[in-house]
């Protein structure tokens, strides 16, 4: 576990099939009467984009 500063909003998922799929959002983890979206993409490439930056900011962090 990390603790980094980051306002992305993120979910990555592979599937044991080998699917994968990104959701995007602007959603904050609180209630609230914003109007929100998000965006589900069933890419691998655009999952091992987010997967390298995310690791990265991850391996620079020192809260592991």
């Amino acid at each position: 576990m990390a603790v980094v500063r980051n306002h992305a909003k993120i979910i990555l998922v592979r599937m044991i099939d080998g699917r994968s799929f990104t959701w995007e959002s602007s959603a904050n983890m609180r209630s609230c009467h914003n109007v929100e979206q998000c965006c589900l993409t069933h890419d691998a490439g655009l999952l091992h984009f987010h997967r390298e930056w995310i690791d990265d900011l991850l391996s620079k962090s020192n809260s592991r």
